[in-house]
């Protein structure tokens, strides 16, 4: 497993994260993006998992949610 915690800014090196993480994903590893840009996390992550106090409050797969549901999820946490 490889995790990241990376707070990504609109800087060219972001297309190279991004990247980097799809090959991983790809090849079957799991990686841990950890990030508060939903935006960014939108484009190579298969699955979220939100917590609010240290708990686990939404477990939802990318293929059954939008950005914006992820959003209101977050926000109403």
């Amino acid at each position: 497993m490889t995790c990241f915690h990376r707070f990504c800014s609109e800087r060219p090196a972001h297309a190279g994260v991004v990247h980097f993480q799809r090959d991983i994903a790809n090849s079957g590893t799991s990686c841990v993006f950890v990030t508060h840009n939903l935006y960014h996390a939108f484009q190579v992550c298969d699955r979220f998992v939100v917590m609010a106090h240290g708990m686990v409050a939404k477990n939802v797969v990318k293929s059954e949610t939008t950005l914006d549901e992820l959003t209101s999820m977050i926000m109403n946490q």
